[in-house]
């Protein structure tokens, strides 16, 4: 009212809201993550770890789709990439995103140092950077690659919870496909063991 801005939130949430945690585990005969807003992967079901790797195999640091996206393996050996949406699409959404993240948090040392050790890391996320943002579409139908049961398309959403700004991502299939099949053939070789899927 007297023509001052808010303050600045410091930094990026880690913790999720109570009612989280409980959304997920009712959604756990589906793949759900939840991911904070530097996309720092938070916590995951065991059918996330079936379809897309298990994150419990890889540190921390490695559970950041940032790095794993600019900085890990190949665009073609990408779990995260579906057949559908290029690699290159899913990128400048992800950094659309993370705009809005620099944006909200703009003295967050801990994100101003990711943003850097990616800037200097990759040159393709320096030119998505740089180049006019349209927005962010991570969601969306995709068609992925799986080792054990093939390609299958799933819809993918990404659910943002604006006062603690989390990610929720989720993958579902239509009811009364082959996808749904595939899924349930996951779901059931996910509860008879952890399937350790490299990404």
């Amino acid at each position: 009212m007297a023509g001052l801005l808010p303050p600045t939130p410091q930094g990026i949430p880690h913790q999720m809201p109570p009612g989280v945690p409980r959304l997920v585990s009712r959604w756990g005969n589906n793949p759900v993550g939840v991911f904070s807003a530097s996309w720092t992967l938070l916590t995951w079901t065991s059918m996330w770890a079936a379809l897309l790797g298990d994150p419990a195999l890889r540190p921390p640091e490695e559970r950041n789709l940032v790095r794993a996206v600019f900085e890990g393996p190949s665009d073609m050996d990408h779990p995260l990439f579906s057949i559908e949406q290029s690699a290159t699409e899913f990128k400048a959404a992800l950094v659309a995103d993370l705009r809005i993240t620099h944006g909200a948090y703009p003295h967050d040392e801990e994100f101003r140092a990711l943003m850097g050790e990616v800037m200097s890391e990759s040159e393709e996320f320096r030119e998505l950077w740089s180049a006019p943002a349209l927005g962010s579409r991570l969601g969306g139908r995709k068609r992925l690659r799986h080792p054990l049961v093939g390609e299958m398309s799933l819809d993918n959403d990404v659910l943002k919870v604006p006062d603690h700004d989390v990610r929720i991502v989720t993958y579902t299939a239509e009811p009364g496909t082959p996808d749904e099949e595939k899924l349930e053939c996951l779901r059931v070789a996910a509860a008879q063991t952890a399937l350790p899927l490299s990404g």
